[in-house]
């Protein structure tokens, strides 16, 4: 009987054996068509993407894939360090007549531009620079000169490496400053070749940017310098609630109006001196 019984366990756990062994192999084979069911749909999906994708990411490593686009790209930081600097210094790069004004709020000192000024007392300042707008976009214009012609030859280069043949011929650059924004115009014909051809007559570079809006409160300053010796800078403020103006009062009877676009944080500040008073009058500190 034990024997028997030995036997027949023997011989029943060796079934059991059996049986298990093709569980196993079984899940174990629907486990592996489950995980390339996964992957495929991952390939598939990836495929699908890169797809739909591709131009974004071609732009993303490689820059703007189109002449316009890479012009933008290429100088619109350099017109954005213009600005920023002729705003700074009352609308001119290095002025050569200036006060020399510290920001407390920027913690640097400023050369900053005179827009009006007299050397008299009890005089109404001459405005140095009438057309202020017209200026500011010539020294725009030859301000980005060189980084142009840079980004110019770039365009050419880049085509060029990928087997396009191409000509450039130059033209004029115009800059208008506008509300809320500039734009600069390149007046450059640029052809490419490879197969088909396809021309570009002129390339405009756009930057947000609130340099006409804050010359023009500049220019309202200046207008009541010239006829009163001081502007009303609170009306100002109540009238234009996006701007902060501020009057800072120096003790030769020079004035650093400072303008700050409080959307932006964009700061226009300029220096004027009108119906200065004499030492020891009108002015306290």
């Amino acid at each position: 009987m034990f024997k028997r019984g030995k036997n027949f366990f023997n011989i029943s756990g060796k079934k059991a054996h059996l049986d298990s062994s093709c569980t196993f192999f079984s899940k174990n084979h629907r486990g592996q068509i489950t995980i390339f069911v996964i992957l495929g749909l991952i390939i598939v999906g990836a495929a699908v993407l890169v797809y739909f994708l591709y131009p974004q990411i071609k732009s993303t490593f490689n820059g703007p894939t189109d002449p316009q686009g890479f012009i933008q790209s290429c100088v619109e930081n350099k017109i954005k360090d213009t600005v920023t600097q002729l705003e700074l210094h009352g609308g001119s790069m290095n002025p050569s007549f200036y006060y020399q004004y510290y920001n407390d709020n920027l913690k640097k000192p400023y050369h900053v531009a005179y827009l009006c000024y007299i050397n008299e007392y009890l005089q109404p300042c001459i405005v140095q620079q009438p057309l202020l707008q017209g200026y500011m976009e010539n020294v725009i214009k030859q301000e980005i000169n060189s980084t142009v012609s840079s980004c110019f030859s770039d365009l050419e280069k880049s085509y060029k490496s990928r087997g396009y043949s191409e000509t450039l011929q130059k033209g004029s650059t115009v800059v208008d400053i506008l509300p809320e924004r500039i734009v600069v115009t390149f007046n450059n014909k640029f052809t490419i070749t490879k197969g088909e051809t396809q021309s570009y007559d002129k390339f405009n570079v756009l930057v947000n940017n609130n340099l006409y809006e804050l010359s023009a409160i500049a220019n309202s300053i200046l207008n009541w310098e010239v006829s009163y010796g001081d502007a009303p800078v609170q009306a100002y403020m109540s009238n234009y609630h996006n701007l902060i103006v501020e009057k800072k009062e120096q003790s030769d009877g020079t004035k650093v109006y400072i303008i700050t676009d409080k959307d932006t944080n964009e700061i226009f500040q300029f220096a004027s001196r009108s119906f200065a008073w004499p030492p020891g009058y009108g002015w306290t500190g």
